[in-house]
């Protein structure tokens, strides 16, 4: 078995270079140039020689030659037809490696894995990127694919998307996280000041006034002093426990000018006395 040869930047853009290659932004393509990602995604895997992986998306080939080697056999799903031929050259002499040239989505992966692996089942290996991530994760669910394992690298954002998102769903007064773009989570640490709360108010009152200067629209919701609502926030953003959030800020475009309510009431002003 051959040792993989890219993983590097300079190999990489050897390789595309050779072929005059054009990222399609449709396909939001993105390679790994790194090979201590590459060894850490093989290890988080767990692949060994009785597995069959799928890679999706295995662009030029850079996660496939390291799958290869550590794998039984390795099925790879490329969408891209211009990276057929970069595959061809890349992957020539990793022969335990089948490339397909078709859309993931339009796939029978479960009839594939009867044929392929009579039906065992088997450990999916993918670089993602953001659009695509979410339908074929459900796709292999909903198609109850016979899965060991997932394991996949995603763009950052799609983490922070899926955080705000479980931040919705448990927060009660939290539901328009799912529809903004980011959130701002105002934290205090407990063992710097016991009066965090009022230094962390002040700081989410600037906020709001800052995110309305600039034509946003921004709504403070309270996680202190609720311990469930603190504790959801800490399972979505990993805060150690010194660490306190006092409120999650969803940030994004107002729907439409939206009109201050009124709540001033002078009965509710006392001079001097109560």
């Amino acid at each position: 078995m051959k040792e993989p040869t890219l993983g590097n930047p300079q190999n990489t853009i050897a390789v595309l270079q050779k072929y005059n290659f054009i990222f399609q932004k449709k396909f939001g393509q993105n390679f790994l140039i790194d090979t201590h990602v590459l060894d850490k995604i093989i290890r988080a895997a767990e692949i060994g020689k009785d597995d069959l992986v799928l890679e999706i998306g295995p662009g030029i080939g850079t996660m496939t030659q390291y799958l290869s080697c550590a794998a039984g056999k390795v099925i790879a799903v490329e969408i891209d037809r211009a990276l057929i031929p970069i595959l061809e050259d890349t992957l020539d002499g990793y022969d335990n490696v089948r490339v397909i040239n078709e859309d993931v989505l339009k796939v029978d992966i479960r009839k594939l894995v009867e044929e392929e692996n009579e039906g065992r089942p088997i450990k999916v290996v993918a670089n993602l990127p953001y659009y695509i991530t979410t339908p074929i994760i459900m796709g292999l669910f909903e198609n109850h694919v016979p899965i060991k394992s997932i394991t996949v690298m995603v763009q950052k954002e799609v983490a922070d998307r899926e955080a705000l998102d479980s931040m919705a769903a448990k927060l009660p007064y939290a539901k328009m996280l799912t529809n903004a773009p980011l959130a701002i989570v105002v934290c205090g640490d407990t063992t710097r000041s016991s009066y965090w709360y009022l230094d962390c108010s002040a700081a989410t009152q600037n906020v709001l006034l800052a995110a309305e200067a600039l034509g946003l629209g921004a709504v403070w919701t309270a996680a202190y002093p609720y311990e469930d609502r603190i504790d959801v926030v800490r399972q979505n953003t990993g805060l150690p426990e010194n660490i306190v959030p006092l409120c999650v800020i969803p940030i994004g475009y107002p729907d439409g000018p939206q009109k201050a309510k009124d709540k001033f009431d002078l009965q509710r002003v006392h001079r001097n006395k109560y």
